[in-house]
């Protein structure tokens, strides 16, 4: 399937041109590079009688090895019959739904209650004139 023929040597070798442009590591998935330096991970792909395209992540903090296996995880959900991006979208719709829960230490839960903190002074209607 995949070709693999990126090096991360070749990936911290690329340098910014004045346009957009891609190193190819075969089976659709590419690392563009913008004109700013940023390196993203996007894999292509049709779904649905059209092509379409998924980012999967920035580098340097998604790695060359992690950018492959997010493509086989994508790839598996193309060749189950779904979408990878609409896929990645409702999953990150639940993330973002769940319920949030605080440690007992984070700072939020270690701050003053409202009874222990100084009270709050408040203008008068004269400072207001």
């Amino acid at each position: 399937m995949a070709i693999e023929n990126l090096t991360d040597a070749a990936i911290r070798a690329a340098k910014p041109q004045a346009k957009l442009y891609h190193l190819h590591d075969g089976g659709g998935l590419y690392l563009a590079i913008t004109p700013n330096g940023a390196k993203s991970w996007r894999m292509v792909y049709r779904f649905g009688g059209r092509q379409r395209r998924l980012v999967l992540g920035r580098y340097p903090a998604l790695g060359l090895s992690d950018a492959r296996e997010k493509w086989r995880e994508a790839r598996k959900t193309l060749a189950n019959g779904l979408d990878p991006s609409n896929e990645k979208r409702r999953i990150d719709r639940e993330r973002a739904e769940a319920p949030t829960t605080r440690s007992r230490n984070s700072p939020m839960s270690l701050s003053k209650s409202a009874s222990e903190r100084a009270p709050r002074l408040r203008c008068s209607s004269e400072c207001a004139a």
